[in-house]
């Protein structure tokens, strides 16, 4: 009967969020906010920590979601998701200053994702108004990666970077910066590149408080590349050398919260389902 029951659910759950199942899922408007509808547990996170585990009562209640939705996930897209979390680098991750267009950050977001970051800082101007929230919803839309946009400046941002132990370095076009290739990105141990904006490119905050400044050289006319072309740049040359595959995997307390939250991106309805789970349990 148990059988019965799952196999039902997951038509229903493919039929009626079929263009939501894709992995492909990066429209504009087709935002789940999985964070946001998984109350049953705790998926709050601000800077995900690599080096100190949540409580032990969070991570059980984690790993019991992703145990209630795992029948409803197809055992190839299950797979995929193991595969997926067991390659994602702890040493990158990626700043965004100030995009002034969601499709460049739509853009870059699916980029990184691609070459497996997962999280991303952006740092958008209070009072922004509607300009602001359309940025927000564009990069809502991307299920995959933790979007981190709590920081009030760049300077707070990159403070809790390098608190955390993050080297900071940036994009930019001034004298003094290096051209990429001049940097052992192996050596320098975990590290933040910022993108900055792209009319301005980065802040003077950002200038200052970088460790290192670097540029994508160009053959052209054009001095430089549109933000997409160069987060993309970089991402293939930090690929090349081999950053996103240096063995510095995620603790499994962050495999877990990762894999719980893609669950609940994965199932339609999942909160619903958690919520009915945890009253029979109580019951």
């Amino acid at each position: 009967m148990r059988a019965v029951v799952v196999r039902t659910l997951r038509r229903r759950s493919c039929r009626l969020g079929r263009n939501i199942a894709s992995w492909e899922r990066w429209e504009f408007g087709d935002a789940l906010d999985c964070e946001e509808r998984a109350s049953p547990i705790d998926l709050s996170v601000d800077v995900p920590s690599i080096t100190t585990p949540p409580d032990d009562r969070l991570r059980a209640r984690r790993r019991r979601a992703t145990d209630v939705l795992r029948p409803l996930i197809s055992d190839s897209r299950f797979d995929k998701m193991k595969r997926v979390v067991n390659a994602r680098s702890a040493s990158a991750r990626f700043v965004l200053e100030e995009p002034g267009n969601p499709s460049n950050a739509w853009a870059c977001l699916r980029t990184l994702e691609s070459f497996g970051a997962q999280y991303v800082n952006v740092v958008m101007q209070k009072n922004r108004g509607r300009k602001k929230d359309t940025m927000y919803t564009a990069m809502g839309t991307q299920a995959w990666l933790d979007i981190i946009t709590s920081h009030a400046s760049s300077e707070a941002c990159l403070l809790d970077l390098r608190k955390s132990g993050y080297t900071i370095l940036c994009t930019d076009l001034s004298d003094g910066a290096l051209e990429i290739d001049e940097i052992d990105w192996q050596s320098i141990g975990p590290f933040a590149v910022v993108f900055g904006n792209e009319k301005r490119g980065i802040s003077t905050e950002v200038r200052r408080l970088a460790d290192r400044r670097f540029y994508v050289p160009t053959r052209g006319f054009a001095q430089s590349f549109s933000l997409s072309a160069s987060c993309a740049a970089v991402a293939a040359h930090l690929d090349a050398k081999g950053v996103f595959t240096d063995g510095a995997a995620l603790p499994s307390w962050e495999k877990e919260r990762l894999l719980c939250k893609w669950a609940l991106a994965s199932v339609r309805g999942a909160d619903m389902i958690l919520r009915r789970a945890a009253r029979r349990a109580r019951s």
